[in-house]
């Protein structure tokens, strides 16, 4: 698992690195037996003019490539919402792969009825 949390406009912080990679657990479990390479960015982006922060998480893996970001005034709330919405994109990307896999049995099944 390749991970790789960047700092934008803010200087390194290991409270916040600690907190990102405690809302990552609930990704990476999902993806602990799952074969191939993975790849999780996370880009944290202070603006100094506007009052926003942006969080960005990028996860590409061989099943899946999945992009959530999200923006608001305080940086920790960007990162609990937008791994979240990172979180909840996965869960339906592997329930519609799991999907799509019993579908294809079953069209097997149906034609060897015929």
């Amino acid at each position: 698992m390749h991970k790789r949390i960047t700092f934008r406009g803010m200087e390194h912080s290991p409270v916040m690195e600690k907190h990102v990679d405690q809302q990552l657990e609930k990704i990476l479990h999902i993806l602990d037996n799952k074969p191939g390479p993975k790849h999780l960015d996370v880009v944290l982006d202070a603006s100094k003019i506007h009052c926003d922060n942006k969080v960005e998480c990028t996860l590409k893996t061989p099943q899946f490539d999945l992009i959530s970001h999200h923006s608001c005034p305080d940086i920790y709330e960007a990162i609990n919402i937008s791994i979240d919405i990172l979180y909840h994109q996965l869960l339906e990307a592997k329930r519609k792969l799991v999907d799509d896999r019993k579908q294809l049995g079953r069209h097997e099944e149906f034609k060897k009825e015929r």
